[in-house]
């Protein structure tokens, strides 16, 4: 019998749920060798760039303990919070470029 545990789902588009399939990613692999050997592309051109975004002070939710009869679990956030993005890019061959963070900008007259 397999062992089972308590785990928090999460719920993802459908789209990056299927791409989850070995027949999608082995067509990706397939595809990224066919286009990078036609146009032969060397590993030093080829460059990964992410970008993750949040808010600073945004409360998260999570596994509490509560009073059994206690039909809320609910925790007030703040209504005004700031954006952040970090930029991260690096090549296939390892060179990077340091991250960029880049806070909410403010107009200016």
């Amino acid at each position: 019998m397999k062992e089972v545990k308590n785990a928090i789902s999460r719920p993802i588009p459908i789209d990056r749920f299927l791409a989850m399939e070995d027949e999608s990613i082995q067509h990706y692999f397939d595809r990224y060798e066919e286009v990078t050997t036609r146009h032969s592309i060397a590993i030093q051109n080829i460059w990964n760039m992410d970008e993750k975004g949040f808010s600073i002070g945004q409360i998260q939710n999570g596994t509490i303990i509560t009073a059994a009869d206690d039909v809320n679990s609910f925790e007030a956030m703040p209504g005004n919070r700031d954006w952040v993005s970090i930029i991260e890019c690096i090549s296939m061959e390892g060179t990077y470029i340091d991250p960029m963070v880049d806070f909410q900008g403010y107009p200016t007259n």
